[in-house]
């Protein structure tokens, strides 16, 4: 009778545990798989030295794949990539991982071994996003470096100003004209949005609509010249703008359903906002060289700066979301680091050397 009644102490204390790590109820997305997903060089990478000078490093360098289990914030599953398959994007959803390849394709990974299941060849592929029943990947025009800078060769021609759309068995189906070249394509509520050109002087908002694979509505930004990042977390999108004469650049919350766009105003000294990821009613940031990554109250503007996290330096921080932390790639120290949402410290390091794009479940 002891020895049941301890089992079951034993059993009520470990759901309580459980319970204290669940997010909260406001929270919005699927179920996590407790998984972040990571494309890396395999070698410390040092930036290239462009015409003008200026150091930059190619995003499309990633020659290895890891699969990190976010529980245990330990590497599961490490495979090489042939040179062909080199990864630029990845997204997770409908069932697979999927990734933008060097070769001019969409691969389709088995989320677990890291195999790759199928090949959909898309000339000069760009973003991509998983998700609404398809998978959604961008046209590309100039090459893109790993600041998000961009070696321009002329005005795009109207096959580049697109959004592809694929089927999860692999066969791409329809192509949604734009009108600019999209820098990042997002799903949310069984929608999908993109954003104009990175660095384009009137950015705005486009939403598509998976029913008939057109564009069902325009949101513009005004007022904002550089749109850094677009993300979906917490039932919204935002998008990441650059410093402007008025100070720090604002992220924007646009509502899915009534489009309502609301702007959060960074506290505090100039900021340059690169990545952003949202969860557990705040927003999780990156910057530019030399700003910390930060959590943002999403109702203040408020920023807290994370501990024993680096700062940015030549390459974006990319960032990830998931139920165990927020997941951050240091290209140059070769870490992604795992922080904590609650004490907002980091509490793992994991050591990938030259991580490129990260994308967690």
């Amino acid at each position: 009778m002891l020895r049941r009644d301890f089992l079951g102490l034993a059993l009520m204390a470990g759901v309580t545990a459980a319970c204290r790590r669940r997010p909260p109820a406001g929270d919005v997305g699927p179920p996590s798989v407790h998984t972040a997903w990571v494309g890396y060089a395999g070698t410390d990478r040092a930036p290239d030295v462009e015409p003008d000078g200026s150091k930059a490093m190619r995003a499309d360098v990633a020659t290895r794949l890891a699969r990190i289990d976010t529980r245990t914030r330990a590497v599961v599953t490490d495979v090489a990539l042939d040179a062909a398959d080199r990864i630029g994007a990845l997204s997770f959803g409908e069932g697979a991982l999927w990734a933008t390849a060097s070769s001019g394709a969409v691969l389709q990974l088995d989320p677990t071994s890291l195999k790759i299941r199928s090949r959909t060849a898309i000339p000069e592929v760009g973003p991509i996003a998983a998700g609404a029943g398809a998978i959604w990947v961008g046209g590309q025009w100039g090459i893109h470096l790993s600041d998000r800078s961009r070696v321009v060769r002329g005005e795009p021609p109207a096959d580049r100003m697109v959004v592809h759309r694929v089927d999860p068995n692999g066969t791409r189906v329809a192509t949604v004209p734009l009108g600019f070249v999209p820098s990042f394509v997002v799903t949310l509520g069984g929608r999908v949005w993109a954003v104009s050109e990175w660095g384009s002087t009137e950015p705005a908002l486009v939403e598509i609509d998976p029913a008939t694979n057109t564009v069902a509505h325009r949101i513009p930004f005004d007022g904002l010249t550089v749109v850094t990042h677009l993300t979906t977390g917490d039932g919204a999108v935002y998008a990441a703008s650059a410093p402007g004469p008025a100070g720090n650049g604002p992220i924007l919350r646009v509502d899915p359903v009534s489009r309502h766009v609301e702007r959060i105003s960074l506290s505090g000294r100039e900021y340059r906002t690169m990545r952003v990821v949202a969860g557990r009613g705040a927003l999780w940031v990156s910057g530019d060289k030399h700003d910390p990554v930060l959590r943002v109250d999403a109702t203040t503007g408020r920023r807290t700066e994370i501990r024993r996290c680096p700062y940015g330096t030549e390459v974006p921080m990319e960032l990830a979301m998931n139920a165990d932390g927020v997941w951050v790639t240091s290209s140059d120290r070769g870490r992604v680091y795992c922080v904590d949402a609650d004490s907002e410290e980091v509490d793992a390091e994991i050591q990938l050397p030259g991580p490129t794009s990260i994308v967690a479940a």
